[in-house]
C-alpha cells in the first residue's frame, strides 16, 4: 500500500518528475517542432549573418530565417528526420570516444594515427547517412549492393589518389616569387 503511493506520488516508474517533465514536452510537440524550429533557424541566420549577403540588416536575416524554420516544419518530413537521424548520431558519437580511447592507448602519437581516425569518423558519418536515408524512404540500395570486393576496389583507388597528391612536392611559382609578403597583407586588409 505505501509503495503504491510513493510510486503515484513521485513516479519512480516513470523515470521520475524530470521523465515526467520530459513526456510531457513530447506531448506538447517541444521535439518535433520547437526543438527543430530553433535549430533550423540558428543554422540558416547564422549562414546568412556570416556570408553577409544582406550587408549587416539583422531583421532581413531574421525574416528569412523565420521563413525558412517555418516552412521546413510545414509537412511533418523534418521532425520525422531529426528523430531519425540525432538517436544515430549519439550512438555515433559514442563510438568515435571509444575509438579515441582506444587510440590512445593503444596507437603511437603519429600523424597517421590521427587519420586513421578520420577514417573511422568518415564510416560511421557514411553509415548514420545511410541507415537514415533507408529509413525515411530514400533510396540508397544502390551502395547497400555492393560487395566488400567493389568497396575495396574504391578504398585502393582512393587511397592511392590520397597518396599521389599527398606526395606531390610543392613548388613555388616564379612569378610570385618576386612579390613581397608585404603585399599579401595589405591585399587581404581590405
Amino acid at each position: 500500500m505505501i509503495s503504491g503511493v510513493l510510486l503515484a506520488s513521485y513516479s519512480f516508474v516513470g523515470g521520475g518528475a524530470f521523465g515526467d517533465l520530459l513526456m510531457r514536452w513530447e506531448q506538447m510537440g517541444f521535439f518535433s517542432y520547437v526543438l527543430p524550429f530553433l535549430l533550423i533557424f540558428s543554422i540558416v541566420f547564422g549562414v546568412l549573418s556570416k556570408t553577409r549577403i544582406f550587408e549587416d540588416n539583422k531583421s532581413i536575416n531574421a525574416i528569412i530565417a523565420l521563413a525558412v524554420g517555418f516552412m521546413s516544419l510545414q509537412w511533418g518530413l523534418v521532425p520525422q528526420f531529426f528523430a531519425d537521424i540525432f538517436p544515430r548520431v549519439g550512438i555515433g558519437i559514442v563510438v568515435l570516444l571509444i575509438m579515441i580511447l582506444f587510440l590512445g592507448i593503444f596507437l603511437p602519437r603519429q600523424n597517421w594515427a590521427i587519420y586513421v581516425f578520420f577514417i573511422i569518423a568518415a564510416i560511421i558519418a557514411i553509415t548514420i547517412l545511410l541507415n537514415s536515408s533507408e529509413a525515411m524512404g530514400w533510396q540508397s540500395s544502390f551502395i547497400m549492393g555492393w560487395t566488400w570486393a567493389d568497396i575495396l576496389l574504391w578504398v585502393v583507388v582512393l587511397g592511392g589518389l590520397a597518396v599521389v597528391i599527398g606526395s606531390m612536392s610543392k613548388r613555388p611559382h616564379s612569378e610570385f616569387s618576386q612579390i613581397s609578403p608585404a603585399f599579401f597583407t595589405d591585399m587581404h586588409k581590405r
